[in-house]
């Protein structure tokens, strides 16, 4: 019958209206028949249409599912203070045994999807049979005894407690009604398409049941469909791995032992809570959601098996006995998932199910509870309880006492050697629990020193995305142990800064690692190698990633890897590549990962190298902060400052509803805005709040810039812009756009967080001068107390270009505007775009006086210009053309105009297509300014703007080129800075490592003299053999005091020869080998060489190459890293075991040690870090071993 239940939201009692008239008895002839038929419909409600397909299916069952979770929440509401009430009861049991934060709603929904999916389960069961909701429980496959128990106490079959569940209060009925009514050839036909070998359409059911039935838990918990090609080659490529890096010929179907792996992997250490003859692989998904990877994971399993019976000539009837017998033994006690929502947890148990029968498992009727499908309603990242408390709770609902007592022993007992997966994709973490922000504490350090991020808001936040806690609970499985694992993830951890920590750590725990990058990150507008754009695998924003990684019993050599392929275009294409691909296939590159941010993606290391001398902005200056947001630019932004404070009047004396109306916006929005809104005009001179501020670039705007009223108000750097005519560099940490590199500015006003546009960070900008005292103070010299420059770094800079320059060369404002000029170097954007995309700008540095002057005066024109201060902005070169007060309407350009309006008949004549196109920050200026004004009328105040924006971009153009003219007069990129060879023009001091040591230095051996005449070319003894010819004569004498002391090569230490190497390469590169041969000569006082000499110094070239000094192709040798940053870090590593030596030595020792053994004749603090570093990383690998400050080979 069809019940009447009023809610709280909504009621029925329209039914009851509509069908009244059917109780009524007839007047006219009406049949009895007829009558019943009439009198009935006003019970039953109108006769289902068919259900047609599983879409159907799925949007039935979430609009009932839905009144259930209404109405369970509105009955623990009422009852709430009834502790002994079974809804209550069972709520209670939840929170404690298996989900510790579960909220009312989040029990509601679990509850709702529970008697939704365990409908589904039971029916689906038998499907060819009438339908009786009271042995619902009993049709639920044994595989899943929780599920049996639970559905039982939640249909109001058995108690919770003392009592049973009243449905009809919940509203149950409509639900059952649904299954009830569907028909045998209906369940038969959705069965089927679950059955299908085209896709997966169990996962497209549940996810077009949870987008009618809750989008935004959707969104909160991060689910998305993950398609059958992605995890068709994660499984496979873990299946490969399992064979080639472990042994197992079998892969994810080996039945090999702990023991067995022991016996092949003498140094394996089993661990001491696992039976050594215990299964090795043991399968875990940690976000199981509806099975994909695990139903995967079977169908892998039975091929492989499959292929070798029919090798081995296994008949095909012992073949069905084999796989019924492996699927009990050993199928099922090793595959593992844990899943937090209740509908999904349902579909997998029924997913796994479906498979095995698919696969010819005719036992599965004959399970027991033992026999169980390991599938657990549990958070992966919730730490196991204790059962202590737990016996009350068994009593009142013992299947979910069970499911808790059996996930803590798994949590607990259970060691993970393959761990598969899609984690949720959740940037605001649906998981912050104390012990849950916890877990991801190692990615907080970066070789053992805490990260400090300026942003630490932004840390917190990155830190705690969801897929960052997941890959470290993957990652805690296999680290103190051996394993892999095999995930698709957000792909931000490759390169993001805040993330440094977490690729670390990862490089600690995994010796071999490969990433496939799938992109498709929507906000950068990424294209493919034809200019398609690239599209993602999910229907999601964020590009994904796939790792693949690897630890081995012991870490070799061989497994310090990292590889990464890239594959970009169109969903269709990545899905037909990853099904026709595996790991074995796929054509991976091999990189370094290089401190002290170990990017997940190839760089050029020497370009790296190089990019790394320059000093780094944070270095540079002292204060800086991000952009403030005031997130509420409706309100507290505007155009004018007449028009913020017309708008705030109105704002703050309007009744509410005309608030709402006119700015599209709730009560609940901005609530603190609304509380304050009286406070806002209140205050008598409340106008002095109000400020400019930069938008974006060229586009002055205000703000009612008040701190508590604001979102982030970026008051720490902020302050010295408010406060009068200062000014500051603005750059951005991370660009995350494709296009080239473009954000650099400068501003005299606060800028908005935004002012730059890139898909990730926020713009930070660096004032030039402090001052001291309230903002409010008029700005005077009296309140300047400094630049923001760092002390140690001006020095430096200032110390580069001693002794011939001048205070006004050398003034702060001269280096802002040196570096501001820099920093516009299409030379320098274009040679270092990779460095800048992943952290601040780094500023090279000269030693040349003229060089310094030049960009000085360049830089300084360019930030007049982009202050809009520069007299040339008085002189236009565009005319307006139209008529008066032109509205904005459409911007267009074409035949040297920017047009506004459709028609094109207003707009600025004169402006050149590369102005047109030129990009600040990531905008294209003269359309974004206007763009930004669509539907205003421009001023005349606005126009003369922009005739001043089409200057300034179109000399910054000019200017831009200019910058690369001047470099290359000066010997162009590297050259004219200290990464090239301009170095020789360095003083001694001016040099931090061996790098920037001058030419002109002088050597550690004697050199001959300038005007020395023809010298031995050996004087290595005194026999005679050992000159070159009877024309070799000895030099002559002269006073002692004068008299270079010559030394015999063999006598010259040959790490000094190999120092002089790196020395001659660094000053020019490449040299044949005969001038090379010279140049050592001569280093070493001598102008000519002797046979027995020639054949030692050509003995220390072998020995450069050798030790990776330098290189040779051919006859040319040349250097192959100018300093230790330059090198592969794994590298690196092998040269310090092959430096240190088996003896002890202390650390300082062999620091100096390994410099001399790579040809640096001193360790300056870069090579002592890396040495550190280096250090620390051997130990953690065995390769080294300490005792106190003493350390030796192993």
């Amino acid at each position: 019958m069809r019940e009447f239940m009023w809610t709280r939201k909504e009621t029925h009692l329209a039914h009851i209206h509509n069908y009244i008239e059917c109780l009524h008895w007839p007047d006219d002839g009406t049949s009895q028949k007829d009558w019943r038929e009439q009198w009935r419909s006003a019970f039953v409600g109108s006769k289902r249409k068919a259900i047609r397909d599983s879409k159907e299916l799925a949007q039935e069952m979430a609009h009932f599912a839905r009144d259930v979770r209404k109405r369970v929440g509105e009955v623990l509401d009422i009852t709430r203070k009834r502790q002994f009430e079974p809804l209550q009861q069972l709520y209670k049991a939840f929170k404690t045994l298996l989900i510790h934060d579960l909220s009312e709603d989040d029990f509601a929904d679990t509850y709702a999807q529970t008697l939704a999916y365990g409908l589904f389960a039971a029916r689906a069961a038998h499907p060819n049979e009438s339908f009786d909701v009271a042995h619902a429980p009993e049709r639920i496959p044994p595989t899943n005894p929780f599920l049996q128990g639970l559905f039982a106490q939640c249909l109001g079959l058995t108690k919770v407690g003392g009592g049973k569940i009243d449905i009809e209060e919940i509203g149950v009925g409509r639900l059952v009604e649904l299954f009830e009514g569907l028909r045998p050839e209906d369940t038969t036909r959705i069965l089927n398409e679950f059955g299908s070998q085209t896709g997966d359409p169990v996962i497209h059911f549940y996810e077009e049941f949870l987008t009618e039935y809750d989008k935004r838990k959707k969104v909160q918990r991060g689910v998305f469909y993950t398609p059958k090609p992605v995890v068709s080659y994660i499984v496979r490529s873990v299946h490969e791995l399992l064979q080639t890096e472990f042994g197992l010929e079998d892969g994810l179907a080996s039945t090999d032992t702990w023991a067995d792996m022991a016996a092949r992997f003498p140094k394996l250490k089993i661990p001491d809570e696992v039976n050594s003859k215990s299964a090795f692989v043991q399968i875990l998904d940690p976000a199981t959601g509806t099975a994909t990877f695990l139903v995967e994971v079977i169908e892998v399993i039975h091929r492989t098996l499959t292929e070798r019976w029919k090798r081995e000539k296994v008949s095909a009837q012992q073949q069905q006995v084999l796989w019924n017998q492996y699927v009990v033994k050993h199928l099922l006690p090793r595959l593992h998932g844990y899943e937090l929502m209740m509908a999904p947890y349902t579909i997998a148990h029924m997913k796994i199910g479906l498979k095995l029968r698919e696969l010819n498992f005719t036992a599965l009727q004959s399970l027991g509870a033992n026999d169980r499908v390991r599938v657990y309603l549990t958070n992966a990242l919730e730490e196991p309880d204790d059962a202590s408390g737990q016996a009350q709770i068994e009593q009142c609902t013992p299947a979910l006492a069970r499911e808790a007592t059996e996930v803590g022993k798994i949590k607990r007992g259970t060691v993970f050697t393959v761990v598969i997966g899609n984690p949720p994709y959740s940037g605001i973490s649906a998981n912050l629990s104390t012990a849950m922000r916890r877990s991801v504490d190692p990615y907080r350090f970066v070789d053992g020193d805490p990260i400090r991020e300026k942003s630490a808001l932004q840390f917190e936040k990155n830190l705690n995305d969801d897929y960052v806690k997941f890959f470290r609970f993957a990652e805690k499985q296999i680290e103190k142990r051996v394993g892999l694992i095999g995930l698709i993830t957000n792909n931000g951890y490759l390169e993001s800064a805040t993330l440094r920590g977490m690729r670390n750590h990862l490089l600690q725990s995994f010796g071999r690692r490969w990433f496939l990058d799938l992109h498709g990150d929507a906000d950068k507008r990424e294209r493919d190698e034809l200019d398609q754009t690239d599209e993602n695998v999910f229907e999601i924003k964020r590009g994904v990633c796939i790792a693949l990684l690897v630890r081995r019993p012991k870490i070799h050599l061989a497994d310090n890897e990292l590889f990464r392929q890239d594959i970009r275009g169109s969903s269709g294409h990545k899905y037909h590549w990853l099904t026709t691909n595996s790991i074995l296939s796929t054509r991976f590159s091999a990189f370094a990962a290089r401190e002290p941010n170990y990017y997940f993606f190839a760089r050029n290391a020497e370009t790296e190298a190089e990019y790394n001398q320059a000093i780094p902005m944070v270095e540079l200056y002292g204060i800086n902060s991000t952009g403030f947001e005031s997130g509420r630019d409706e309100i507290l932004t505007d155009f004018t400052a007449m028009e913020l404070r017309s708008k705030l009047v109105h704002f703050a004396t309007s009744p509410k509803d005309e608030i709402v109306q006119r700015y599209s916006v709730s009560e609940a929005w901005g609530k603190k805005l609304f509380d304050e809104r009286a406070t806002i005009v209140a205050e008598k001179d409340f106008a002095r709040h109000i400020t400019p501020f930069l938008f974006g670039p060229f586009d002055l705007r205000y703000c009612f810039y008040r701190k508590d009223l604001l979102k982030t108000n970026s008051h720490s750097a902020g302050k010295h812009l408010l406060a009068g005519q200062n000014v500051a560099l603005m750059v951005m940490r991370q660009v995350s756009i494709d296009g080239p590199f473009t954000h650099i500015g400068v501003s005299k006003v606060i800028p908005n967080n935004r002012c730059f546009y890139s898909t990730k960070g926020k713009i930070s900008y660096f004032p030039h001068e402090l001052l001291a005292g309230d903002r409010d103070l008029p700005y005077s010299r009296d309140r300047f107390v400094g630049s923001n420059f760092r002390p140690q770094a001006l020095a430096r800079i200032k110390r580069l270009l001693k002794p011939h320059q001048s205070e006004t060369e050398l003034s702060d404002r001269a280096v802002f505007d040196y570096a501001y000029a820099v920093f516009h170097s299409p030379g320098y954007r274009s040679r270092y775009a990779e460095f800048l995309k992943t952290d601040f700008p780094r500023l090279p540095l000269t030693g040349n006086l003229e060089l310094f002057g030049a960009l000085a005066r360049l830089g300084g024109e360019l930030v007049a210009l982009h202050l809009l201060e520069s007299p040339k902005l008085d002189k236009p070169i565009t005319e307006f053309i139209g008529g008066r007060n032109p509205e904005v309407e459409k911007v267009s350009w074409s035949n040297n105009t920017v047009w506004v309006d459709k028609a094109q008949t207003t707009g600025f004549q004169g402006v050149r297509e590369d102005v047109w196109n030129f990009h600040v920050g990531g905008y294209q200026v003269c359309e974004k300014w206007l763009k930004d004004r669509r539907g205003r009328t421009l001023s005349d105040d606005d126009i003369a703007h922009y005739h001043k924006i089409v200057v300034a971009l179109t000399e910054t153009i000019r200017i831009m080129k200019e910058i690369d003219e001047v470099i290359d007069q000066h010997g162009g990129w590297p050259g004219a800075f200290l990464t090239g060879n301009s170095a020789a023009t360095v003083p001694p001091e001016a040099s931090e490592t061996v790098d920037l040591t001058s030419a002109n230095n002088e050597p550690e051996s004697p050199c001959a003299a300038a005007d020395e005449p023809d010298l031995f070319s050996s004087v290595e003894s005194v026999g005679s053999d050992e000159l070159e010819g009877a024309a070799e004569e000895l030099p002559e004498v002269q006073d002692e005091d004068d008299a270079p002391s010559y030394r015999p090569i063999s006598e010259v230490p040959r790490e000094e020869v190999l120092c002089a190497v790196r020395k001659i390469l660094t000053a020019e590169s490449p040299l044949d080998r005969d001038d090379l041969l010279k140049r050592l000569a001569e280093e070493f006082g001598y102008q000519r060489l002797g046979p027995k000499a020639r054949d030692l110094l050509e003995d220390d070239l072998k020995t450069a190459v050798r030790r990776g000094i330098a290189k040779r192709n051919s006859n040319e040798y040349s250097l192959i890293a100018r300093g230790i940053n330059g090198y592969n870090r794994n590298w690196l590593k092998d040269c310090f075991v092959s430096a240190t030596g088996r003896t002890w030595i202390s650390r300082e020792d062999a620091i100096r040690q390994f410099a001399r053994h790579l040809g640096f004749a001193r360790t300056g603090s870069a090579i002592e870090d890396m040495a550190r570093s280096l250090i620390k990383g051997l130990l953690r690998e065995g390769r080294l071993e300490s005792d106190g400050p003493n350390i030796r080979r192993v």
